[in-house]
């Protein structure tokens, strides 16, 4: 596992820092920074003015571009300039008076902190501030992302450990006293025309590809045919003096579909690609040998395609590996675009949008169209009200077709199998948010933008699992200047039924195959993931059956086992949702799985308290 750690004294400089992590290596003399794992060409060290920098991660600024940035920064105080350079990193700042974090726009480096011997100790990932301090996971955590998936702002600031913060996507962390402060990072959104949105693409792809197939000793790149992942392969490809390993996945079950047929026109367009073609067994299903599923941050889908992952990663091992993760959150926008059509300057283009998505998803034209009104005509704090009223009354709807997507947020399916006190209680957390300042930004571009930072943290735990393979995995589509770039076009001008993604078409139009570009299917794993599921039914049944979830008073037990038996005999339901529940009991009995600490001192990481017992009373 590779990961850095920090402490801040706070108030107090005279107190003695925690002992440095076991095997760690200090980043700089006299500061009490450390890294584990192998970093290579991805740590970057610098003194600027009165700081020790250490940059984490993949900057694809050049040295003297850096440090300027660096220089400017310090003599002026505005460190969120280093947010805009290219790549995906986080930069660690140590100063006279405390430490600053800035991390990516996509939210792939959070920074997690707590609080440890009168200061403040910080980390890449809550699992060695969990040793350190002795953290449990927390229930209220857990229910969050469970039951209200889109409603970030209940868990934005908390880590899956009790006591354990994180850095809030898009925003700096200061650790300058006793109590951490986050400051937000400004992002231009809806700025550029599309004609110059799709210029500053091209470039910022060719930054993202190019530099990292300088820089990278062995580099390998998903090769999925879908348009995002074959482009950075073709792109890579054209600046490596050896041949690109571009790997190519075939579903065992459902076959390549059009994938396979894309991929294959692609590496005969390109001499620079060395084509892999992969088509693991019934041992690489998803949701197999789920009992030596990796311990990761927080559960995560990832975990329960892990040995899939492992046969694809294979070819790619001790190398860094390109994937196009994160492309379908940036090039296009949410079904909420329709939203935003929804005004009278729009009405033409809104009701042709709305009707061609209710032929896609085989629905009536007027429901999509009346919710998307309604959508339009509804606030963001309009809508949490009614996520809290849903909670509190038990009546979870179902989301039966493509309207039903047509809301700024709603109750998770898998809040239907919820237990009545954690619905309660998160209702009372979400209620309080209200006029907090951390309802989000409603709007197409607000709900792109949330989206983004789902892929950031997705990204970042595929990451840390392919790190225990031995492989770096990175995710240009979510470098920062691939962000600003697809931001600054308005979520309106680039998403439309018409064509799959318009703005990576503009972009690229002359350095990837005409073919490729003007590909309109998508391919489906959902045949894979049902057959995963009833390869791994005894396993899932014993989950359930000694739930994990229902211990903590989250989850009944009950109808979650009734929604995975219909799952297994092929019905069409909830499987995202179940696949979150599997994730979460597969995290935590992980955490039961005998361990070194990361750091001391040697705590076990206690049992979590049961949800009940620390709720507030309810009259």
């Amino acid at each position: 596992m590779r990961w850095y750690a920090g402490w801040h004294p706070g108030p107090n400089p005279s107190t003695p820092p925690p002992t440095p992590p076991a095997g760690s290596r200090a980043v700089a003399a006299g500061r009490p920074l450390w890294t584990s794992g192998d970093w290579g060409w991805q740590l970057r060290t610098l003194t600027v003015e009165r700081w020790q920098v250490a940059v984490f991660g993949s900057c694809l600024a050049g040295d003297e571009e850096l440090h300027t940035a660096l220089r400017q920064a310090a003599r002026t105080g505005v460190w969120e300039r280093l947010a805009r350079l290219p790549g995906s990193f986080v930069t660690i700042g140590i100063g006279p008076d405390g430490v600053l974090a800035v991390p990516d726009l996509a939210g792939a480096w959070p920074v997690f902190f707590s609080s440890w011997a009168g200061g403040i100790a910080y980390s890449s990932s809550p699992l060695p501030l969990a040793d350190l301090i002795g953290a449990a996971p927390d229930p209220r955590w857990l229910a969050s992302r469970l039951f209200t998936p889109d409603i970030p702002q209940a868990t934005a600031d908390r880590s899956a450990f009790a006591a354990i913060g994180r850095s809030r996507p898009g925003h700096m962390l200061l650790l300058d006293g006793t109590e951490p402060r986050q400051q937000p990072i400004s992002l231009p959104v809806g700025s550029l025309p599309f004609e110059a949105g799709a210029e500053q693409l091209r470039h910022a792809l060719l930054t993202a590809t190019g530099v990292r197939a300088a820089r990278a000793e062995r580099l390998s790149s998903d090769l999925s045919g879908g348009l995002d992942s074959s482009s950075l392969a073709l792109l890579a490809a054209r600046h490596r003096s050896t041949p690109l390993p571009a790997i190519t996945y075939v579903d065992p079950i459902s076959g390549g579909q059009d994938d396979l047929a894309y991929a294959h026109l692609c590496a005969a367009a390109e001499p620079g690609l060395d084509h892999i073609v992969l088509s693991p067994g019934p041992d690489a299903l998803p949701l197999a040998d789920l009992e030596h599923a990796p311990l990761l941050d927080e559960p995560s889908q990832d975990a329960l395609f892990w040995a899939r992952d492992q046969s694809l990663l294979a070819p790619a091992a001790s190398g860094l590996h390109m994937t196009g993760d994160g492309g379908d959150c940036v090039l296009t926008g949410p079904l909420a675009y329709l939203a935003d059509l929804a005004r009278p300057a729009a009405m033409k283009r809104f009701v042709r949008e709305s009707a061609a998505w209710a032929r896609l998803r085989h629905r009536p034209a007027h429901a999509v169209i009346r919710a998307a009104l309604h959508m339009a005509r509804t606030t963001y704090p309009q809508a949490l009200a009614a996520v809290v009223c849903h909670l509190r009354s038990g009546d979870v709807p179902a989301r039966r077709g493509v309207e039903d997507a047509l809301r700024w947020c709603a109750p998770g399916p898998a809040a239907a199998w919820a237990s009545r006190h954690a619905r309660l209680d998160l209702a009372d957390q979400l209620a309080c948010l209200a006029g907090t300042g951390h309802d989000r930004p409603y709007g197409a571009d607000g709900e792109a933008l949330r989206l983004v930072h789902e892929a950031g943290a997705s990204s970042r735990l595929f990451a840390q699992m392919a790190a225990g393979f031995g492989v770096d995995v990175d995710t240009p589509y979510l470098d920062n200047q691939v962000i600003m770039a697809c931001s600054a076009v308005p979520v309106i001008e680039r998403t439309t039924t018409r064509a799959l993604k318009p703005l990576l078409s503009a972009a690229l139009t002359g350095l990837v195959p005409p073919a490729l570009l003007a590909r309109t299917t998508k391919g489906s794993f959902t045949a894979c993931l049902y057959a995963g599921l009833r390869h791994a039914a005894p396993y899932l049944r014993e989950l359930l059956d000694s739930s994990r979830l229902a211990d903590l008073g989250l989850l009944q037990a009950a109808p979650t086992r009734k929604a995975l038996d219909l799952l297994l005999h092929g019905a069409d339901g909830p499987v995202a949702a179940m696949c979150d529940v599997l994730a979460a009991e597969v995290w935590l009995r992980s955490l039961e799985r005998p361990r070194a600490p990361l750091w001391s001192p040697v705590r076990s990481i206690p049992t979590p308290r049961k949800l009940d017992h620390a709720c507030p009373t309810r009259p």
